[in-house]
């Protein structure tokens, strides 16, 4: 069935279930380049989480995912 909480963030952001599918998908292969790279240091981890909120097109193209 329908995640209630996936619900949830897609009416708060207001995007369609195609912007919040590519949004998760988009968090997903971050989350792989992390662990495909060893990363693990929390102050590398959350400079990357940071960057993406701040400019997420930048950093999906500095570890080569868009």
């Amino acid at each position: 069935g329908e995640s209630k909480a996936l619900k949830d963030i897609q009416i708060r952001r207001g995007w369609t279930i195609h912007e919040l599918k590519t949004e998760l998908a988009y968090r997903q292969k971050i989350l792989e380049y992390l662990v495909k790279n060893d990363i693990s240091d929390f102050k590398m981890i959350a400079t990357i989480i940071h960057a993406y909120q701040s400019t997420p097109e930048k950093v999906l193209r500095k570890l080569g995912i868009a």
